[in-house]
């Protein structure tokens, strides 16, 4: 007698449920002037934000996880002082703070349009929408700091993920395989040794997000709202242009 099916369906955060509500560079902007600092573009800010990004991506990988005496907020700090020019600073002590609080919230974030429509057709129940799975955890798999869990609270969306696994806590990063495999070592205790489980993650990365998933065992779902990735990164991948989408796809797994 085939055992129960159950799904764990996984997400990406940002791009993939939420994005900026105008772009990055637009809100520093708007905050910095807030406490006098002028005179910039916001290409200039947008320029000089990525590159500090990447930076200290590289200089300390996770947000600084592996930094002794240090946090993401820290982490966060330093890439705005380095983006903005040296001839403003020391910079007004608060910015860094009301930029890390404009981007833990909904002042900072949109929630796209169809994950609450994805999310009304993910609680009907098996019997009713057709799904072939007796239960579904609902879970979230970020490269991120742990804010990411106050944005969703303030987005309105927090209730609908039984899990969070943030790079930061695991201390692995997508691609890796392990904060893959972490989230269905969570997903899967306690339940019964007959459960049949299928695995989906869902991103806008076709490297960190789908190839990720797929090299853990993982089915894995791109998406591309905007038609903005290339052929070649959508080539031999199962695409979406929606959210809504994911629902159909799981009735036929």
């Amino acid at each position: 007698m085939a055992g129960r099916r159950s799904l764990l369906l996984t997400f990406d955060a940002f791009g993939t449920l939420f994005s900026p509500r105008e772009p990055v560079a637009k809100q520093y902007l708007d905050v910095a002037a807030y406490f006098g600092i002028k005179g910039l573009t916001t290409t200039e800010v947008d320029e000089r934000f990525r590159k500090a990004w990447k930076q200290m991506k590289i200089e300390k990988p996770n947000y600084g996880r592996a930094t002794e005496d240090y946090s993401p907020e820290k982490w966060w700090t330093e890439v705005i002082e380095r983006t903005f020019p040296r001839h403003l600073h020391p910079l007004h002590p608060s910015l860094a703070p009301a930029l890390l609080y404009q981007f833990s919230s909904d002042r900072g974030y949109v929630l796209h349009d169809d994950v609450h429509t994805l999310f009304r057709k993910l609680s009907v129940s098996p019997v009713l929408s057709g799904s072939p799975f007796a239960t579904t955890t609902v879970g979230l798999i970020s490269n991120s700091d742990p804010r990411v869990s106050s944005v969703l609270t303030s987005l309105g969306v927090a209730r609908h993920f039984q899990m969070h696994l943030y790079s930061y806590d695991i201390g692995h990063e997508k691609p890796e395989r392990e904060i893959f495999d972490l989230a269905k070592e969570y997903a899967t205790e306690g339940t019964v040794p007959d459960t049949e489980w299928t695995y989906i993650h869902v991103g806008d990365d076709p490297v960190e997000d789908y190839h990720g998933a797929q090299q853990a065992g993982w089915k894995a779902i791109l998406v591309d709202r905007e038609g903005k990735l290339s052929s070649k990164a959508k080539a031999d991948k199962l695409v979406v242009g929606s959210l809504e989408e994911v629902a159909d796809i799981i009735k036929q797994c």
